[in-house]
């Protein structure tokens, strides 16, 4: 199995780095004129290995590995970069970024790498089962399946962060290059314009109906497989504003198995739990990034404004009760804190964690906001407060817990409109899901200021490498979209 390598080529720009992500399968080296061999792919093992391949270039720290989840928080102002080793981590959380920031330049080029990568695989695939005996048809299409569905996600990635977000206003605006074929030689390099983000997202539900049509639910620990890729499909209607389509996959998931973990701490010390619908392989860098960063936002700590009434309040100081929220205790009730007292995050703790991708409680989060904007108000307070009772504790002055949920649930007229109970809703998704990348994109699909700029500044969206546009003459840069 052979590709080539040409470091002369590898200095231009994207279309020029597009080289197989998975070295393990790299022998020796071709004639320069070629990218990669395409006959290199030549059985059914050689495809999986190069799908792995994938999955390893996704796990690396340019993406899920830190950099997407981490760069999300910084810019939402969720985190503060406390290590000055890292000054460029500062552009992120101070929304100064240029096309020169190096770690832009790898999220964008580590992503259309392995774009390539999944275009090769699904080029050949059908082939091969022609041609090699022992790769049946079901094996096509589990590798087939994963492929679109990878796809998928890097577009959905790629698009918010680099382009404004899908609507009325951010449709028909500047998008990205989209890459369905494969590159593999130096004549069939092309430079492409931008698509816009309606024809991003269109190829996004594309692929993951391609993805759901072809897989199964069998789940393999860190594949893609059918739930996770109709949980993704949830979470890129969801991200688009299209709840009704949401809601529908949301509840096909939750009726199927809405379980969770007894409390917070579980799903993140004991992988591949029932909560969990897709995990990465574990990585270290996201302790590293979360360890070395600190909480932005003091009420993620003392957040009894945040998510109490002023009836809860009345009531816990009437009983002389204390309430808890294990998320964000900081040692008091619980010896295994997802915050420490310096108000860093410990959800990454343990040294190696999987990047959490997909879990039920942001599903149930998300049926709670997807009923509360269809009319179905009691069904979004139930969703809420299920999300509630596995957070919270009552417990009296000795620390003796307290069997009252009621001092902490929400009902559904404590919320006069549904405009406050989605206010609600994302003040919950802001804590459960804090220092998973989310509350940026939150904050950006909702229409709300990130760090007191306006939803639609250009500073709220990543640059396109200068490197970038300095080769592809027919790309432009996001100034007024």
């Amino acid at each position: 199995m052979k590709t080539a390598y040409c470091p002369r080529l590898c200095a231009a720009a994207l279309f020029l780095y597009l080289l197989p992500a998975c070295t393990s399968w790299v022998e020796d080296v071709e004639p320069e004129n070629q990218l990669t061999v395409a006959d290199g792919f030549d059985t059914g093992r050689s495809l999986e290995s190069a799908l792995t391949g994938c999955y390893h270039q996704l796990n690396d720290a340019a993406l899920y590995g830190r950099e997407l989840l981490y760069m999300a928080d910084l810019m939402g102002g969720n985190s503060r970069h406390t290590d000055g080793s890292f000054p460029d981590f500062l552009e992120f959380e101070n929304l100064q970024l240029d096309p020169f920031n190096a770690r832009v330049e790898n999220f964008w080029i580590t992503t259309y790498r392995t774009l390539n990568q999944l275009n090769l695989i699904l080029t050949r695939a059908d082939e091969l089962v022609e041609t090699d005996p022992q790769f049946s048809q079901d094996q096509c299409d589990r590798i087939k399946g994963q492929a679109y569905g990878l796809r998928a996600l890097c577009y959905f990635e790629l698009v918010r962060f680099f382009a404004l977000p899908y609507g009325p206003e951010g449709r028909d605006a500047l998008g990205l290059p989209l890459l369905l074929e494969p590159v593999t030689q130096i004549q069939a390099l092309a430079f492409p314009s931008r698509a816009t983000v309606g024809a991003v997202y269109a190829r996004i539900e594309e692929d993951l109906a391609e993805a759901r049509a072809l897989l199964t639910d069998i789940q393999q620990n860190g594949r893609l497989h059918y739930e996770a890729v109709l949980a993704l499909s949830a979470c890129v209607a969801f991200q688009q504003g299209r709840y009704e389509v949401a809601d529908q996959r949301v509840r096909e998931l939750l009726a199927s198995n809405a379980s969770l973990t007894d409390n917070p701490q579980e799903f993140f010390r004991q992988p591949f739990n029932a909560e969990s619908i897709w995990l990465m392989e574990p990585v270290t860098d996201l302790d590293y990034a979360y360890t070395d960063a600190s909480t932005a936002a003091d009420d993620l700590i003392e957040n009894d404004s945040l998510l109490l009434l002023p009836r809860h309040r009345d009531s816990l100081a009437q009983e002389q009760l204390i309430w808890y929220d294990l998320r964000t205790d900081t040692g008091a009730w619980t010896n295994d804190p997802l915050l420490s007292p310096a108000g860093q995050s410990r959800k990454y703790a343990d040294g190696e964690d999987h990047p959490p991708l997909l879990r039920r409680a942001e599903l149930v989060l998300m049926r709670a906001e997807t009923a509360a904007r269809l009319g179905e108000p009691a069904a979004a307070v139930e969703q809420l407060n299920r999300i509630r009772r596995r957070a919270m504790r009552i417990a009296d002055s000795s620390g003796l817990e307290q069997a009252r949920p009621e001092l902490f649930e929400y009902r559904a007229d404590d919320f006069p409109d549904a405009a406050a109970l989605i206010d609600a809703i994302a003040k919950e998704r802001r804590v459960e899901l804090a220092f998973e990348g989310n509350y940026f994109h939150d904050l950006i699909r909702l229409r709300r200021p990130v760090q007191g700029i306006p939803w639609d500044d250009d500073r709220l969206r990543l640059p396109i490498p200068q490197r970038e546009l300095d080769v592809n003459p027919n790309l432009v840069q996001n100034p007024g979209y």
